[in-house]
C-alpha cells in the first residue's frame, strides 16, 4: 500500500520545533539526553498541524540512541563520518554538530545540530514503496497546502532527488531535500541560511546497498 507523502512528511515540523527552541530539551545538547527525556513533538498528522497552523505538543519522543559506533573520523580536516545500518549510507559532517537518532512511528530521525546556536539539520526515513524522483506535483497531491517553492532536480550519492524551499511564517524558510531510494523516502530539512552547508555534506554521501 502506498503511504501518502502528507502522513511521512509531519516529522518536518519536528525539525523546526527542534531549530526555533519551540520545545524543551532541558537546555542539553543531543550526547546529553537519555532515557526518560521528553521532548515536545507535534500531533498527529503533518495535514492537521500544517494546514491549521497549529502544533500539537503533547507527545512523549523515546531517548535518543547512542551513536559513538556509527561515527568515526575522518580524513578531511574538521570532519566525521556517520554511517548509517539498514539501510546503509554515510556521509561526512562538520565535528561541531552533534548527532543523534530515535524511532519515530515506522521511521527514523537523525538530528544534526550544534551544540551552541542549534543550527544543524535532520534527516527523516521512512519506509516507501515508491521509486524514483519525487516531484512537486506528488508532494502536492499528498501535501496541498505545503509550499514547494524554487524546486529543483539535484543527484544525492547517485539517487534522484528534489531540492525545494518550505517554510510558514511560524517557522521561517527551510531547505528541503526529499528522495526515494531502495524501499525508503528520506527527507532532509535545514534551515533556509544552513542550505550551502547542507548541500556540501550531501555531496559526500555514498550508500551501501
Amino acid at each position: 500500500m502506498k503511504k501518502q507523502i502528507w502522513q511521512i512528511a509531519g516529522i518536518t515540523i519536528f525539525f523546526l520545533l527542534v531549530i526555533g527552541g519551540i520545545f524543551y530539551f532541558v537546555k542539553k545538547d543531543l550526547s546529553g539526553l537519555s532515557a526518560g527525556d521528553k521532548v515536545l513533538a507535534p500531533g498527529n498528522g503533518f495535514n492537521n498541524s500544517y494546514n491549521n497552523g497549529e502544533n500539537k505538543v503533547d507527545a512523549s519522543i523515546p531517548p535518543i540512541d547512542d551513536v559513538a559506533e556509527n561515527i568515526a573520523a575522518s580524513a578531511r580536516a574538521g570532519f566525521n563520518i556517520f554511517t548509517h545500518q539498514a539501510p546503509e549510507f554515510s556521509f561526512e559532517y562538520p565535528v561541531d554538530l552533534n548527532i543523534g537518532k530515535f524511532s519515530e512511528g515506522e521511521g527514523e530521525i537523525i538530528l544534526a545540530q550544534t551544540a551552541e546556536s542549534a543550527s544543524g539539520f535532520q534527516i527523516y526515513i521512512n519506509p516507501f514503496d515508491e521509486e524514483g524522483l519525487i516531484t512537486k506535483e506528488r508532494i502536492l497531491k499528498d501535501a496541498p497546502a505545503m509550499i514547494v517553492d524554487q524546486p529543483e532536480p539535484i543527484s544525492i550519492g547517485g539517487a534522484p532527488a528534489l531540492s525545494f524551499y518550505s517554510g510558514s511564517q511560524s517557522s521561517g524558510k527551510t531547505f528541503e531535500v526529499w528522495f526515494a531510494r531502495g524501499g525508503y523516502l528520506f527527507q532532509i530539512t535545514a534551515q533556509a541560511d544552513f542550505a550551502e552547508q547542507l548541500e556540501e555534506i550531501l555531496a559526500s554521501w555514498k550508500y551501501n546497498y
